[in-house]
């Protein structure tokens, strides 16, 4: 079923590009202006026809939906939710194996390289030079085949690089959404997935697949609730991706 996940959820790249996101999106800019994701004036209205996505950005947003199936995002900050940190948060999963023996070396490695406390921007490099091979043939992998194949797009990079996280006691999750990001000329949007990393009072964005240098701003929408043996109908939340029938980005009044 997840193969079948990700050949519906194909992205669009330039030739020689490295493939990374789940799926490309329609957007419309309304702006007129460069893209900064710091501008508090941007304003992203996304008509939805899933449920769960607007149930899950109303409770992110602290805010009803403006109407039945249409969610507005005024300033496009990151909405990491300020929830407590469970245990689960912090151990490891049949997803987030990190007690097996293929990530125990990668921590090995990291802690030979880095030391035994690296930081979560170390971590987010590290990941992101560790899978070499950037594409959408793989499924969903958990972290443990992440680390022996070093394949994968945004899904892979957020399992391994969750997986590190709490290895070195950071506690973490994997979250899909939107990417809206500037790239060949225009602002685009894309199916992504990436890592929550609890720091202080709140979830604040980790992702790997992008780094750190490319300026983006990150919409959350589901969460891999399930990280069990059946955590496959989980990974099925990013295909609530396909319920956005619209993104119009302009700049509020």
């Amino acid at each position: 079923m997840i193969p079948l996940l990700v050949g519906l959820l194909l992205a669009q790249s330039a030739p020689g590009e490295p493939q990374v996101f789940l799926h490309q999106f329609d957007l419309e800019d309304r702006t007129g202006a460069a893209f900064d994701p710091a501008n508090p004036k941007l304003r992203l209205t996304l008509e939805l026809s899933g449920r769960d996505d607007v149930a899950f950005l109303s409770e992110r947003l602290g805010k009803k939906p403006a109407r039945p199936g249409t969610v507005v995002v005024d300033g496009l900050g990151y909405r990491g939710g300020s929830d407590p940190v469970d245990a689960r948060y912090k151990a490891a999963s049949f997803v987030l194996d990190f007690d097996e023996k293929p990530v125990a070396a990668v921590i090995a490695q990291v802690r030979k390289e880095l030391g035994d406390k690296p930081s979560v921007e170390q971590l987010i490099h590290f990941v992101e030079r560790y899978i070499e091979k950037k594409d959408l043939s793989r499924g969903y992998d958990v972290a443990s085949v992440v680390a022996t194949r070093k394949q994968g797009d945004c899904s892979e990079h957020a399992v391994l690089l969750a997986a590190l996280l709490r290895a070195f006691g950071q506690p973490a999750r994997v979250v899909h959404g939107l990417a809206i990001v500037p790239m060949f000329g225009k602002v685009q949007a894309f199916g992504h997935a990436w890592v929550e990393v609890h720091q202080g009072k709140q979830w604040q964005v980790a992702d790997a697949a992008l780094g750190t240098e490319l300026p983006r701003a990150y919409l959350p929408m589901s969460a891999l609730s399930n990280e069990g043996v059946g955590f496959g109908l989980s990974a099925l939340s990013s295909a609530n991706l396909l319920y956005v029938k619209k993104l119009v980005l302009e700049l509020a009044p």
